[in-house]
């Protein structure tokens, strides 16, 4: 699958590796507990190169 490179770092950093978790369907690999879970509320910004706000002020 293809992934607009937009939001992906921010989706990633949050704990949702989406790309990972859509490789381990299509090769039948169980995926845990752990790889479904995500922090909230984060921010991405952009400049030069991503930042992650950890948490919303």
């Amino acid at each position: 699958p293809r992934y607009a490179a937009g939001g992906l770092m921010l989706t990633v950093n949050a704990g949702a590796n989406l790309p990972l978790l859509a490789l381990k369907i299509m090769l039948d690999i169980p995926i845990s507990n752990k790889e479904l879970n995500h922090t909230p509320n984060k921010v991405m910004t952009r400049y030069w190169q991503e930042i992650i706000i950890q948490e919303i002020i």
